[in-house]
Formats: C-alpha cells, sequence, structure tokens
C-alpha cells in the first residue's frame, strides 16, 4: 500500500502527537503510577475532548466517521508518549455501540461513551471472541424475558473507576450474547489487582446476573460478528501502542549512544553498538508497515482475521526486542524503576498479553490459517 498520508490524517497525527506529548508519560518519569481511579484520567479526558474517541463512530451518530488507519496514527502516539489509559477500549465499545440495533441501548450510552463521562470497556476474553488460548464465556441462559450470566471474564485492564463492561457470555446451545452490565449490577462483584506497568486490572465475577433484554447488545448471529470486529480493532490498536513505545525506547538508545562516551570515544563509534541500533530501526519500520497494512486492509475490506494475530505477534516481538537491547545499551541505570525505558518495558509485557498473548496469537494464527498448532508441529517434527 501507498504509506502516503492524506492531510487530514497528518494532521490528525500532529494534533494526537501534541496532545499526547502533554499529558504522556514520556515526560514525566516519575508519574509511575496510576491515580486511585486506576485511570490517568487527566490524559483520558484530554483525548476524549478533543473527540477521539468516536474515531470509529459515524459523524451521523456524533463520532469522526473515520477509520482503522486513522485509529492506527493516534494509538501510535499514545504508545510513543507513554499514555496510560484504555483508549483503545472506549473507541472499540463506542463503535459497537454505534453499530448495535437495540436503539434504546444506543441512545442511552453512546454520547456519554463518545464524550469520556461514562467509561465502558469491553469484557470480551475467552473463546467465543477468538482467544483459542482463554477459558470459555460465561454461561448464559434465559429466564423469562432476562438473560441469566454466570462466570468470570478476566483480566480487563484500567478498569478500577470503569462505569459499565461491555460482556460475552454464551449459552449451553452456542448462542452469543453480547450484554451492557453496570458495575453496580446486582450480582456482579469484583476481584483487583496491579499489574506490572502499574496500571490497575479486574477480573470480572458473574453470579447470577439478571440481564434485561434492553440491555443486550447484540445475539445470536451478529453478536459473533461483533465479538471478532472487536478482536480485529482492538488487535490492530495494542499493536500500534507497541509500534508507539518502540520508537520511543529507539529514540532514548541513539540519543545515549551519540552522547555517552567510553574510553574517550561516543559509544555510537563502535560498530557493534551501531549494528544493534540498525537492527531496532529495520524491525521498527517492519512493524510500521505491517500496521499500515493491516489498517488499510480493515478499512478496504481485504482484511482477514489471521492478519491481525500475525500483527500482535510482531508487535509483540519488535516491542520486546528493542525495549531489551536498549535496557543494555544503556546499562545499569536502564534497569532502574524510574527511567523511561523501564516504564516502556513494563507497559510492552502488559501490552503483549491484552487480549491475547502472543502464544495464543500463534495458536489463532495457526487456526485461521489451516496449519498445525505450533505444539502439534512440534511434536510430529520429532517423530
Amino acid at each position: 500500500m501507498d504509506l502516503e498520508l492524506t492531510e487530514q490524517q497528518s494532521l490528525l497525527r500532529e494534533s494526537a502527537g501534541r496532545i499526547c506529548g502533554s499529558v504522556g508519560r514520556s515526560t514525566d518519569t516519575r508519574a509511575t503510577a496510576n491515580d486511585a481511579a486506576g485511570i490517568d484520567k487527566r490524559a483520558f479526558g484530554a483525548i476524549a475532548g478533543a473527540g477521539f474517541l468516536g474515531l470509529l463512530v459515524p459523524d451521523k451518530q456524533g463520532g469522526a466517521g473515520l477509520g482503522a488507519v486513522e485509529l492506527s496514527l493516534l494509538l501510535t502516539e499514545a504508545g510513543r508518549h507513554l499514555v496510560v489509559a484504555p483508549l483503545a477500549q472506549q473507541i472499540a465499545t463506542a463503535r459497537a455501540l454505534a453499530k448495535s440495533s437495540n436503539t434504546d441501548l444506543r441512545a442511552r450510552w453512546l454520547a456519554h461513551v463518545l464524550t469520556g463521562q461514562t467509561i465502558l470497556l469491553p469484557a470480551l476474553n475467552g473463546k467465543a471472541a477468538g482467544y483459542v488460548s482463554a477459558g470459555a464465556q460465561p454461561l448464559a441462559h434465559l429466564q423469562g424475558n432476562e438473560i441469566k450470566i454466570t462466570g468470570t471474564q478476566p483480566f480487563i485492564v484500567s478498569s478500577i473507576g470503569c462505569d459499565a463492561f461491555m460482556v460475552a457470555a454464551s449459552s449451553r446451545g452456542g448462542e452469543t450474547y453480547i450484554c451492557i452490565l453496570e458495575r453496580s449490577t446486582p450480582g456482579v462483584s469484583i476481584r483487583s489487582g496491579a499489574t506490572i506497568d502499574g496500571s490497575q486490572a479486574e477480573d470480572l465475577l458473574l453470579e447470577n446476573v439478571a440481564v434485561p433484554a434492553n440491555s443486550v447488545l447484540a445475539a445470536g448471529d451478529p453478536a459473533g460478528a461483533l465479538l471478532c470486529e472487536q478482536r480485529d480493532i482492538l488487535n490492530l490498536a495494542t499493536s500500534a501502542e507497541l509500534l508507539g513505545l518502540s520508537e520511543t525506547a529507539h529514540q532514548i538508545a541513539c540519543e545515549h549512544i551519540k552522547l555517552r562516551k567510553q574510553f574517550g570515544r561516543p559509544l555510537g563509534s563502535y560498530q557493534v553498538l551501531q549494528h544493534r541500533s540498525v537492527d531496532s530501526f529495520v524491525a521498527i519500520e517492519l512493524l510500521r508497515s505491517l500496521v499500515w497494512h493491516v489498517a488499510d486492509a480493515i478499512d478496504n475490506d481485504r482484511y482477514h482475521p489471521a492478519m491481525g494475530a500475525a500483527l500482535k505477534v510482531k508487535a509483540v516481538r519488535t516491542a520486546f526486542a528493542v525495549t531489551r537491547s536498549t535496557m543494555q545499551m544503556l546499562g545499569a541505570i536502564g534497569y532502574t524503576a524510574e527511567h523511561l525505558i523501564g516504564l516502556l518495558h513494563r507497559r510492552a509485557l502488559l501490552l503483549s498479553v491484552l487480549f491475547g498473548s502472543e502464544a495464543g496469537q500463534r495458536a489463532e494464527f495457526a487456526r485461521l490459517t489451516g496449519l498445525l498448532e505450533p505444539f502439534e508441529a512440534t511434536t510430529e517434527a520429532h517423530q
């Protein structure tokens, strides 16, 4: 694809970079922990105020009516400036609300989600959402005019302080439901804990939760299609964020070897460090090209779900390689808790397992492309 940005896309990237740069943590490495709500609300509010939460919502519904390329530009800037806020999650749920045929539910939630007044996060882990390495979805069964849901949705990041969850559940007959559950709904309980990057995550525990018909976002085949779209959006957004933080990590390494001297010579004059820097640069550019290719495929109906799984695997590997290489170049200071590279590496660790780990994504790629599962292929090779 042509990597040339349109004027509108260039302006969006500049605006996103300016806003994320003003509220991100890349300029304040001592701000390592979130506030008591578990979300960097200053950053979240600034980005919501610029209208970015409606990127994927049609303009007639109050959004920007843009696409996956613009989403990738925004999340790359968020990653570059270390913005710790559930931007991808909120953008994805806004998109789901906009597409719902439940007009009452859309009218009740969408406007508040777009402005950031309400934080609505997806709780969509599990096999029904395409995460083959995850457990089953919570169980749903019909009881009169209500759906009763029991089960667990694990590892919902940046959820402390959120107002509601978009929950997926499946019946014994295989029927899929997507519902909006408020935090205060009877039968909903929370198990929370800190994550490696200092943010917060929760397990959503559901015990015979009654969901009225007017809180069901989608059911049946439309719900399954919506789950797949959510998975694809979140894979792209997470990969773009990993691209952005990789860029910042590489920039730190380049600045260090330009300025730091050893035995009277700049570190950058040593060929081994030059080669290592070039390796990081090439890996980042390859990842950037893949992010753009996948985003363009989504926008132009050329997308295959296996592309998203492959992208996430590539993004994780690139981010780990670049951040670890930079930490080694910096020496002991790179391993201190306060240094920016440490924050970037810990953020990469969190994003690597968010919405499907590398191993899970590889298994998903194998399933979608008809290849053997990695374990099966290894076993067969030894026989």
